[in-house]
């Protein structure tokens, strides 16, 4: 749970940073973003129930549903990215990309928790 309230955090920050865009501009890309981080999160929690065999540690099944949703989080990379300056682009980038799997092991651990509060998995 605290890796996804990391990822809403690096997000939020971004989303502040770009912030300096122009206001008639900012509602729409703000909603781009909202949308694109909404597949993202559908996606890696829809891969993870398809995957999760509850065989494998959270962090080996990562490294299987991370490049399930890779499209996706190219696009919220892209959306994000945009609004920032060349250097700060960079820096996202290389720290975005070295998380995708810690985004991969919350949303499995997410799916499991959701699966044994519904009682479906033993705790």
């Amino acid at each position: 749970m605290g890796e996804a309230w990391g990822r809403a955090a690096l997000v939020a920050a971004l989303l502040m940073t770009a912030a300096c865009a122009a206001p008639g501009s900012q509602s729409r890309a703000e909603g781009n973003k909202a949308a694109a981080q909404a597949a993202y999160d559908s996606c890696l929690s829809s891969a993870a129930r398809y995957a999760d065999t509850g065989k494998e540690s959270a962090a080996d099944l990562a490294q299987i549903v991370a490049p399930m949703c890779y499209p996706q989080y190219l696009a919220l990379e892209k959306d994000i990215a945009e609004d920032l300056g060349s250097r700060a682009r960079r820096q996202f980038e290389l720290d975005a990309d070295a998380k995708q799997a810690g985004f991969a092991t919350a949303a499995i651990k997410q799916e499991r928790a959701k699966q044994q509060l519904a009682g479906v998995i033993a705790q």
